[in-house]
């Protein structure tokens, strides 16, 4: 009897330990750019950081695309400058972006933060996000800039617009700039190989 529950328990294991092992195999990222599979989804994970210059008035007129360059007819906009930042991600790899965000501060909502005075807090942005890395790929972003008394709080989405190695993608994002001008992002998504 001693021999058959040991026996049971072994093919048991056996078949837990095969099921373990392909399902970590299918949330296996490729080690190559070259392992990219068409059609299948690859989850991304990764930042961006580097320094913010200090916003200049207007849209922002840089960007491989010109996403950023959007300023609502009769509206106030500042952009804001991220350039050679560093960019890490899964799949993508190290390389460098450059980030830039229009906000229209002049279209802000929400409550003041306590003991402030009274106007709004979160000003609505367009942003794009130029990538050289394994991948060459220009993001387009949209979001929310919220104040803080130490820093700027930035939540949002990009998508690609356009990529060597996704035929399309996302990922949600959240970022702060400090008052001493750093910048840093996180973000998780999906892309999809070409």
């Amino acid at each position: 009897m001693k021999s058959v529950v040991v026996a049971v328990a072994m093919v048991v294991g056996l078949a837990l330990s095969d099921s373990w092992v392909r399902a970590q195999d299918a949330d296996a990222q490729p080690s190559s750019v070259s392992e990219l599979r068409t059609g299948k989804n690859y989850t991304l994970r990764g930042s961006i950081s580097g320094k913010a210059a200090s916003p200049a008035p207007g849209a922002c007129t840089r960007g491989n695309l010109g996403f950023a360059n959007q300023c609502p007819s009769g509206h106030i906009c500042v952009c804001t400058l991220v350039q050679g930042a560093n960019f890490s991600s899964t799949v993508v790899g190290r390389g460098k972006a450059d980030v830039i965000v229009t906000i229209d501060t002049s279209a802000g909502f929400g409550l003041p933060a306590v003991g402030q005075s009274p106007s709004s807090e979160c000003f609505p942005f367009v942003a794009e996000i130029d990538v050289i890395a394994k991948d060459t790929a220009n993001l387009e972003s949209t979001g929310a800039e919220c104040t803080a008394p130490t820093n700027e709080q930035l939540s949002g989405a990009f998508a690609f617009a356009t990529s060597t190695l996704f035929s399309a993608g996302y990922a949600n994002f959240t970022a702060a700039i400090n008052n001493n001008g750093s910048f840093r992002m996180n973000f998780r998504g999906s892309g999809t190989g070409k």
